[in-house]
């Protein structure tokens, strides 16, 4: 499942974001990418604990910069960070290489 988010509500206030709203596109941003379990959605799958751990050096130049533009963390302005989270919580249940995690959905 292939979760957005769309800055101008995700920053409405009360809430602050990291992220100035004005430098933001007025569309909707990757949050994530969940995987499902097909045969009952209600499943949550569980992070592979042998995956390897995160590594922003795998990436290519062109995809860390696919990912700056689609993977956002607006609320705090950590995009490497919220990209290990992702990685941690969802990308190891995924049963992908963590590159081919983030860029199946570009």
């Amino acid at each position: 499942m292939v979760v957005s988010q769309y800055p101008p509500t995700v920053c409405k206030p009360p809430r602050v974001c990291a992220v100035n709203l004005e430098l933001l596109p007025r569309t909707f941003l990757l949050y994530g990418a969940w995987p499902v379990d097909t045969t009952n959605p209600k499943t949550q799958l569980i992070a592979d604990p042998n995956a390897p751990a995160f590594d922003v050096n795998l990436f290519s130049e062109a995809q860390k910069q696919m990912l700056e533009h689609m993977w956002r963390d607006i609320k705090n302005g950590d995009d490497i960070k919220f990209w290990e989270e992702q990685w941690d919580k969802h990308g190891k249940a995924s049963n992908l290489d963590q590159v081919a995690y983030f860029i199946m959905t570009a």
